[in-house]
Parts: structure tokens; sequence; C-alpha cells
């Protein structure tokens, strides 16, 4: 049983000069046996006993319990702060920078208050530990959601007209960065993108790892991207994973997987083309990077690829999207479609272990259309910095619009076409303004609208005059 040090309560206050025997039963603080032990102590040595007895305990104490604790003419003092004070508060405060650091954000006085202010539920602790979870609980909510609407916003800046696939895609990738997965061992997130060419997958996994590795400054690859449309046998599987030992190239590993991802291990991993790749090959690099975390070569080396972003892309589903399916009938969801088709591309030990399967939007002439803005704001960027701009009237960027809704690779095709009719045509010709318009054959020609240019005998007769 503890002895307290010099000094003595008395209804509250701290008496000099007195001792007091401060006792409590560890397992069971309401248990009574501790209880009568320490009163026949307390009574033998002449002091007084303060039990000490944890908030909970006795906020879950019935009237009986609490009646042979305390017997009469005891004082129950509570030391818990009570909820709002400024002893509360100037706790909480002090706990505010450890939190922030720890998360990356700040927390506001006001914040801190409304936690001092909270009061307990039911089987909840009591203040201040109360009040400490719910600063940690907020400032963890306030990071997630702040890292997800930064990277949010990255991704719909690039690429348009696909805002649920990046709102999906930021989702999953901050909650792997902010250790809430409830699975060790396994990549920071695991996305399948599927739909259409020309719909922005490829895109969006580059875009996202720009911007994780503009926030993230280290070395390496910022983006390790796998063409498994190539993997179509075991053989050509050794472009990926390497040789055995004793094979040929079995001492060269620098282009091997596994060597990429030792050297850029928080890199974003993109494997592109899933749905064309060797099902053999596909599933049994899935299965271990997606259920252990890991990666192994054919010379029976094991890298770590749990600090890796792994985007899977197919175009499996693609033409149910836009109603082209075989035996799609008019009351069936296109989407639900889709799913089935994804569902039955890969083994469902491997579609259990993905975050997130996110169908692209086919690109309809409005998204197209957005599409298309962003592609001649870049043109007028570019030719700008060779001394030309270019406008484009209205029926050109009709024309460039419609040939490119008329190709199943639209958005891709598009950059091409906008060189093609609007860029090529600036060589050999002198710089200045022209505009884009449609001749009479419904072709694209540009014409100057730069005034010409008048020799030094011309300017100075016009100044005479």
């Amino acid at each position: 049983v503890p002895v307290g040090a010099p000094g003595g309560v008395a209804g509250g206050v701290v008496v000099p000069g007195r001792r007091v025997l401060v006792a409590t039963d560890p397992v069971d603080p309401m248990g009574a046996e501790a209880l009568l032990l320490a009163r026949h102590t307390a009574r033998r040595l002449s002091m007084p006993l303060a039990w000490v007895v944890p908030g909970s305990q006795w906020d879950q104490a019935d009237g009986l319990e609490r009646r042979a604790l305390v017997p009469g003419g005891a004082t129950v003092i509570d030391s818990r702060p009570a909820p709002g004070t400024a002893e509360l508060r100037r706790e909480l405060a002090s706990l505010a920078p450890q939190l922030e650091a720890f998360h990356r954000v700040r927390i506001p006085p006001g914040t801190v208050a409304a936690a001092a202010r909270a009061v307990p539920g039911a089987g909840e602790p009591a203040q201040p530990e109360h009040g400490r979870r719910l600063l940690d609980l907020w400032a963890c909510d306030a990071a997630l959601r702040g890292e997800h609407h930064a990277l949010e916003r990255a991704l719909r800046s690039r690429v348009l007209g696909q805002d649920e696939a990046c709102h999906a895609l930021a989702r999953q990738v901050a909650l792997g960065h902010r250790g809430l997965r409830l699975t060790d061992r396994r990549p920071r997130s695991a996305v399948l993108l599927t739909g259409g060419t020309g719909t922005g997958k490829t895109l969006l996994a580059t875009t996202l790892a720009d911007h994780l590795a503009a926030a993230r400054q280290e070395a390496g690859e910022a983006l390790i991207r796998v063409d498994t449309a190539m993997l179509t046998s075991e053989h050509l599987g050794s472009t990926l994973l390497g040789a055995p030992p004793g094979y040929v190239g079995s001492d060269r590993r620098e282009g091997w997987l596994t060597s990429r991802i030792a050297a850029s291990p928080h890199a974003v991993l993109l494997l592109d083309e899933i749905d064309k790749a060797s099902p053999l090959i596909r599933d049994n690099l899935l299965l271990e990077l997606l259920g252990n975390g890991t990666v192994t070569d054919y010379s029976g080396r094991t890298v770590d690829a749990s600090g890796l972003d792994v985007v899977l892309t197919a175009n499996t589903g693609a033409r149910a999207l836009t109603r082209q399916a075989p035996g799609l009938g008019p009351g069936e969801d296109p989407r639900a479609v889709a799913r089935r088709q994804v569902r039955q591309l890969l083994a469902p030990e491997v579609l259990g272990r993905l975050d997130a399967v996110v169908l692209m939007e086919p690109l309809d002439r409005d998204r197209m259309s957005r599409v298309l803005d962003q592609v001649l704001v870049t043109l007028a960027r570019v030719c700008a910095r060779s001394g030309y701009t270019v406008e484009v009237t209205h029926q050109a960027r009709e024309i460039l619009l419609t040939q490119a809704l008329a190709r199943p690779d639209g958005a891709r095709r598009l950059h091409r076409e906008v060189e093609r009719a609007l860029a090529a045509p600036l060589l050999g010709r002198r710089r200045g303004s022209y505009r884009a318009v449609v001749d009479a054959d419904g072709r694209i020609t540009l014409t100057s609208t730069t005034p010409p240019s008048r020799s030094p005998e011309a300017r100075r007769q016009a100044g005479a005059l």
C-alpha cells in the first residue's frame, strides 16, 4: 500500500504536517477486501485514508457499491476536470502541438475548446482522455480529407470528364497513405481502372505519380510502368521478372521489376492492359503483390512492395458502357454488365484484394468538348513560344470535335489531330496571327490575320502623307 508524502487532506484541503495513506486495488478498484485492509492499516497508523477509484469505475458503480465504499462522514472528491473548464482547455492545448506534428495539420483554439466542452458518453473515458481522443480523431480526419481533396483537385485538373474516377482513386490513395488500411503487408492502394481507349486511365496513373513524387521529393522513378499486354507467355514473362540462375540474362537485373521496385519503393506501379496478359503470369503476380505486398523474380529474390500505389488498367467492359455489348437489352444497366465482365476477367481471390474497381465514363460530346478545350489551351501556349497565335473558329472546333467522337480512341487521337490540322500548317509560315476556318470542302485551313509588313520606302511615303 503506497504511503503519501507529508501533508494531509481534510475536506479536500491539504493540511501541512500530516501524512495521508493513499490506497487502491489495481485489479478491482471497487473491491471490498482491499478496502477493508486499507481501512485497518489507516486506523493502526492513525492516518487519514484516501481511496483512489478510476472515474469510469465510479460512474459504473450502483448505489449499494458506492455506499459500501464510502462510509458515513467521508468526503468524495471528483478530481476529474469538468468539461469546458480553463484547466481542461490548457491541458488539451498542451497536447495539440504533438498531434499537429503527427498529422501535419493545424488545430485551432476553437477546436481545442470544443474538445474540452465535450461530455463523455456511457462507456467513454473521462476528460481529459476523452478530449485527447477527440482531437486525435478530428486531426486524423482533417489530414485525410486534406490529402484526399488536394490529390483529387490535381487529378481533375488534368483528367477531364472523369470526376467519379478521380474521386475514387484519390480516396483510396489517401486511405493508404494515412495508414488506415485494416490489412498489413500489402500495397498502400490497389485500384483497377477499366473502360474504353482514350478515357484517361493511363493519364490518371501518371498524374497520380507526378503528384505523389512532388510531395515526396525522393530519388527514383515516380511511375513504374509495365505493359502487361506483352506478357502473353511464360517465356515473355522473363522480360519482367528476369531469368533463373544460370540462364542467359540472369546477371542483368537492372530492368527487372524487382530491381525497379527496390530502387523506387514508394512509386506508382502501373500494370497496363492486364486483360491482354497471360492469366497464369498475371494472376500469380497479382496474388503475391496484392496478398503479401511482395514481388518475387525468377531468380528467387523477393522485394518489399508494400510502399507502392498499384494502378491496373483494362478495356474490359468498355463496349457495355457504350451500349455496344452483344445482347445488351434496352432495360439492362450498362454498368452492371461491365462489372460482371470485370468479375469474369480476374480470379475471385485477385478481385477480392483490390481496393476499388473504377469504371471510366465513356467520352460523350460534353466530356470530349472539355478535353478539346484543354488541348486548345495547350496549343495556344505552345504556339506562343514560337511566335504564333491561332484563333479557332466555332466551325473549325466543331469539325475537330466530330472527328474525335467518330473514333474509338478519340481523346488520345485528339492531340495528334490538333497538331495535324492547326500546328503543322504553321511550318514555313512567318510568325504572326492566324485563324482556323472551314473551307468549302469542309476542311480546316489557316488564314493569316497579321497585317502585311510594308517596306521602309512605303513606310516613309505613308509618313509623308
